[in-house]
């Protein structure tokens, strides 16, 4: 399992029409400790702008969890809390978040894929090519 420290990109959604947010995740990772920074727009109710917000959790094999708490709680007092699974290039996290009892809809976070990983994908390309 390698480190997930560095830049994601991401979008969550809500379960009813609303638009999917986008947001980047600065994220480090610690022997499975996660921490990072969040940056995403603020809501169309707010004045324009961005909103940041911190993020602790923890990974465990494909597993990946982490609480969000915004910086600005005069708007957002309850912290969100992210489930999601690790994809096998270990490129994309995937899942759901929960705010309180009833609100929740989906995530997917992206990143780019290291050099390492780039190379084996070429690797195994050429592999099949060669059968």
């Amino acid at each position: 399992m390698s480190d997930l420290s560095g830049h994601w990109d991401g979008t969550y959604a809500y379960p009813a029409a609303l638009k999917p947010i986008p947001f980047h995740l600065e994220l480090r990772d610690t022997g499975g400790g996660l921490t990072g920074e969040v940056i995403e727009p603020a809501p169309e109710y707010l004045p324009p702008g961005e909103m940041a917000a911190v993020v602790t959790g923890k990974r465990d094999g494909s597993s990946v969890r982490f609480t969000k708490i915004y910086d600005s709680l005069e708007h957002f007092l309850d912290p969100v809390h992210y489930d999601g699974v690790l994809d096998e290039e270990e490129c994309e996290i995937s899942g759901t978040w929960t705010i309180g009892p009833g609100w929740s809809g989906t995530f997917v976070m992206t990143r780019p894929k290291t050099e390492e990983a780039e190379q084996e994908a070429e690797v195994e390309e050429e592999v099949e090519i060669d059968r």
